[in-house]
């Protein structure tokens, strides 16, 4: 089922939020760049920066995920989500 609308201010931005809609058992899917590996001095590999995880800049940073149970529900494949488009 499509989430609702999320709240927005008098200048048209989404607002922080917690959506009813996504509940905790929710898959949410965060792409990840090569932008966002650092290199890991305790394994010698990388790792994922923190930095991936983190708000976008402004008053009303976010960030950009696509919802597991949403894509499922359109009958596509959650996995084609986090391959495709290549980066």
């Amino acid at each position: 089922m499509p989430l609702d609308k999320p709240p927005h201010d008098a200048a048209g931005n989404v607002e922080v939020h917690d959506h009813a809609g996504i509940l905790a058992d929710h898959g949410v899917i965060r792409r990840i760049s090569a932008d966002h590996l650092v290199d890991d001095e305790k394994t010698g590999g990388k790792r994922v920066s923190t930095m991936a995880f983190g708000a976008s800049s402004g008053v009303n940073g976010g960030m950009s995920v696509d919802l597991e149970e949403s894509i499922a529900e359109a009958g596509l494949d959650p996995r084609t989500f986090v391959i495709s488009p290549p980066f």
